[in-house]
């Protein structure tokens, strides 16, 4: 068993383990938050006993020390090499975000740990304190990282990831399941009748573009151009997620051609000349126009239009994105013209819309057919040419 207790300004640990009363503490103020966090971390210190680890180990992880008699082996801790997986990740800041968040919240812990002792056993526990699947493989991914970049260090003395031949059970295949034309006019017509009219630009340009959700609420004025007529066009440049403006999800930048309805739309839009961001909210208080920074409003008024159309609501996150998409393919829309058109990469677009990859395919096939026997009806005979005169 663990306990802690308030001891002046510190915190008393005290553990009973094989008969044996194991006590430290940590310079922390004994405060109601800090007591909860202590008694979480005393009883990882319990399991780690439990296991075996040498009570000088447990002790200096549990007062974040390094153990005394051991040479300094600082980096080849987990938490070092975990520092360094991030300072050179290449992703998007909010992605980077992701991963820290992630790591913090699960690996944490182990920080003062040399990296070779996180073994098999170690990490299932940590694993099996998570819920969903989706949560396991996140926090797995990261650590995979971590450990990635400590084999690289050649005075590292770990030599194998041991979260390469994880395997998770494999889960259902993600359904796509579009909007139809009918139901899309219906929730479009929606949105422009019950004084919604922010709601409807945005919903046009979602269901006219592809665009993800917070490349749309990242998107400003400077980023259309409009001045062709014929070609009308918008470079996603940049996303708002997790309410911060930042680069977009694949951190390519990207050009996206324009319908003639989105074009009009965004012509008509109150915001031009106005705002420097196209699609605005109102503000919960003073009704005042301002940036879209969250999905919060947008989705209520996406609820709301389902509501009153009547329309069967799809699953987020971009039920309008395979509407977009799964439309273009099944009207003939080369796949890699629109791989650049969406910013989906070529192996994605055909593991998650194959159907109407399938169906494209079947009509370039019927197209064919009927190209080769219009073919069967030209004559048959070589011109005759008349070379009398030679």
């Amino acid at each position: 068993m663990a306990y802690v207790s308030a001891n002046s300004k510190q915190i008393r640990i005290e553990i009973f383990n094989k008969g044996n009363k194991k006590r430290t503490t940590i310079d922390v103020p004994p405060t109601k938050a800090n007591l909860k966090s202590a008694k979480i971390r005393a009883d990882e210190a319990e399991e780690q006993l439990k296991q075996g680890r040498p009570w000088e180990l447990v002790r200096a992880w549990l007062r974040d020390e390094q153990p005394e008699g051991e040479p300094s082996a600082f980096s080849q801790t987990v938490g070092y090499y975990a520092q360094l997986a991030f300072d050179t990740a290449e992703v998007a800041d909010t992605t980077l975000q992701e991963y820290e968040n992630t790591y913090h919240r699960v690996w944490s812990r182990f920080d003062s740990w040399p990296i070779d002792s996180l073994d098999f056993l170690e990490i299932t526990r940590a694993l099996a304190n998570l819920n969903s699947k989706k949560t396991k493989k996140n926090a797995l991914s990261v650590l995979s990282k971590v450990f990635f970049i400590a084999i690289k260090d050649k005075n590292c003395p770990l030599k194998h990831n041991p979260c390469s031949n994880w395997t998770f059970k494999k889960e259902q295949k993600t359904v796509i399941d579009p909007y139809s034309q009918e139901e899309k006019q219906k929730l479009l017509s929606t949105l422009a009748s019950f004084n919604s009219r922010e709601a409807y630009y945005f919903y046009v340009a979602a269901f006219g573009t592809g665009a993800r959700p917070g490349e749309l609420y990242g998107l400003r004025w400077d980023s259309v151009d409009l001045t062709n007529e014929v070609a009308p066009m918008m470079h996603v440049r940049r996303a708002i997620s997790r309410g911060k403006l930042g680069p977009v999800k694949t951190r390519q930048e990207r050009t996206v051609s324009l319908t003639q309805d989105v074009a009009s739309m965004l012509r008509d839009n109150p915001s031009r000349f106005k705002s420097e961001f196209v699609f605005l909210r109102p503000h919960k208080v003073t009704g005042e126009l301002i940036p879209m920074v969250d999905g919060g409003w947008i989705q209520e008024q996406w609820h709301l239009a389902h509501d009153l159309a009547d329309v069967r609501l799809r699953p987020p996150p971009y039920p309008y994105r395979h509407t977009y998409i799964s439309n273009a393919l099944q009207h003939g829309v080369n796949e890699f013209w629109l791989c650049k058109q969406t910013g989906h990469d070529l192996a994605t677009m055909r593991k998650h819309y194959a159907k109407w990859i399938k169906e494209n395919v079947e009509a370039e096939r019927r197209n064919l057919a009927i190209l080769e026997s219009e073919s069967q009806k030209l004559p048959t005979n070589s011109p005759q040419i008349d070379d009398s005169e030679n």
